[in-house]
């Protein structure tokens, strides 16, 4: 059985014959009256035929890659994605997102955001402070141990 590269690289030799093909038969299209019909017919017929071979080949690409594993979009085609700054702060929470995270329907002057504290409908507590051997070393107040502690964490 093929492996899916194999049935790629052959559904893609297909493609670059028909291709080449056309080119040609477009390049060098002679007048009606030198070519005989039965060899349009029959260039007509391989292409056709080329063409149902190619969507087998497809059919049987895509059975055997699991649903889960096929590609999204076009492999050829890049995608690159920018975020800007991570600088925006929710109005409710004061957590930090980027500006691409806001809710639709919301605009760059005053974004909205639902992932965090989905507008203010989520409220946690406020942290009390940690038991005093983690405090200490987390203020700073033994600050040999604590600065270890804290470059380490």
């Amino acid at each position: 059985m093929a492996t899916n590269r194999q049935v790629g690289q052959q559904a893609l030799q297909i493609r670059r014959r028909q291709s080449r093909r056309q080119r040609s038969s477009i390049i060098s299209a002679p007048d009606s009256t030198s070519q005989q019909p039965t060899e349009a017919v029959t260039l007509y017929r391989h292409l056709a035929q080329q063409a149902r071979q190619l969507r087998r080949l497809q059919s049987i690409q895509q059975s055997i890659v699991p649903i889960a594993r096929r590609p999204l979009f076009d492999q050829s085609i890049a995608v690159r994605h920018t975020l800007s700054q991570y600088n925006i702060f929710c109005s409710f929470c004061q957590a930090q997102h980027w500006i691409e995270e806001r809710i639709q329907g919301s605009t760059i002057s005053s974004p909205r955001f639902s992932a965090c504290c989905e507008r203010g409908a989520i409220a946690l507590d406020k942290f009390e402070d940690p038991p005093e051997p983690l405090y200490s070393l987390l203020t700073g107040s033994n600050s040999g141990t604590s600065n270890i502690f804290v470059s380490h964490g």
